[in-house]
């Protein structure tokens, strides 16, 4: 009897079917049959034909291009710009790196100059007057080839090179004008001036501006002399409010003082009395307590300070509405009346 191992041949699936399929295009070498015959191996030449094949063939899919809508596609041979090409637009060129790509926006851009209060925009008349401006200004790439030969190569971000090109533009017009002129004038008119003579240096950057709005021309000595007039009623305003703080909070110092020297006061003269007779002050003060609540409507005490609102209560405190000098009164009638039950108590332990 055999008892050695018996392989028992599987049923090949669908992926089986595949990979074998696969391996055998490649080359690769088969197993050995059941029966132990070798099959004819596949030959290691054309194994390396498969491979470099379908590398080159990758290589060349690296020339393949793509331009999304609204692009341009600047199309590149060894550096140097061949064609440019509009969204959207598909092709095939030299593969990388005999050939490159770049894609640039074809879309309206928007650009503010002195709109934020740090960074203000102020240009010379031509009768030395200075003027603030605030400008809008709607620009796009009319020509793609010059403007990334002019700037898109550079690191610099060209918005901000867009600003300073419009700023140098709008000197070089209101250094010509007299400021009266420019006040008086349409701001509507001033803006396409300025807009027509900014094509031919703009043009050098591929770059046309489509709007422009002057959203404000003021004169920058007005300006200040008013921003002065209100920083000074402003201080003013300031300086009456912290007086007045001040006011009410010495006031309100001054009550909580007299209100604690009452109660000092009260202190020291019932102090004497409670070490002779603390029986006889203490239940004084007990009925004094008693005496303080209210028996009826008529004596309930007012407490419309607690309800009164923060400003009445500082009107009644620059008043000098809230005072002390009431409950001292019925302090020192207390105390009298408490010298007098201590008389009293003495005069009768002393017989």
């Amino acid at each position: 009897m055999n008892h050695g191992k018996i392989d028992k041949q599987k049923p090949q699936t669908a992926l089986d079917k595949w990979n074998n399929a696969l391996a055998r295009m490649l080359g690769k070498r088969e197993k050995k049959s059941s029966d132990g015959n070798n099959q004819t191996p596949t030959s290691d030449g054309k194994f390396g034909f498969i491979v470099i094949a379908m590398v080159v063939f990758l290589w060349l899919l690296t020339g393949i291009y793509y331009v999304p809508q609204n692009t341009y596609g600047i199309i590149m041979h060894n550096g140097k710009v061949s064609s440019v090409k509009s969204g959207i637009a598909i092709g095939i060129d030299y593969p990388y790196p005999f050939s490159d790509i770049a894609v640039i926006d074809n879309i309206s851009n928007s650009l503010s100059i002195g709109k934020v209060d740090n960074e203000k925009f102020v240009v010379v008349s031509a009768n030395d007057k200075p003027l603030q401006m605030v400008v809008e200004v709607v620009y796009r790439v009319t020509n793609p080839r010059q403007y990334f030969i002019a700037h898109y190569q550079e690191n610099t971000d060209f918005k901000q090179i867009m600003k300073w090109q419009v700023q140098s533009l709008i000197q070089s017009y209101v250094i010509n004008k007299q400021s009266s002129e420019l006040l008086s004038g349409s701001s509507i008119v001033i803006a396409n001036d300025i807009r027509r003579q900014s094509e031919f240096q703009l043009a050098n950057f591929g770059i046309k501006v489509e709007k422009m709005t002057i959203v404000k021309l003021s004169n920058l000595d007005t300006q200040l002399q008013q921003d002065k007039e209100s920083s000074i009623s402003s201080s003013s305003t300031i300086n009456s409010s912290v007086g007045e703080i001040l006011n009410q909070a010495k006031q309100y110092q001054n009550y909580i003082n007299n209100d604690l020297e009452s109660q000092v006061k009260e202190f020291h003269k019932l102090l004497p009395e409670y070490r002779s007779n603390p029986d006889v002050v203490a239940q004084l003060m007990y009925y004094k307590m008693l005496s303080s609540i209210p028996v009826s409507e008529s004596a309930v005490p007012d407490f419309s300070l607690l309800r009164s609102s923060l400003d009445e209560f500082k009107s009644r405190i620059s008043n000098g509405s809230i005072s002390t000098l009431q409950s001292n009164s019925f302090e020192e009638s207390d105390i009298r009346k408490l010298n007098r039950t201590v008389d009293r108590e003495r005069e009768f332990k002393g017989r």
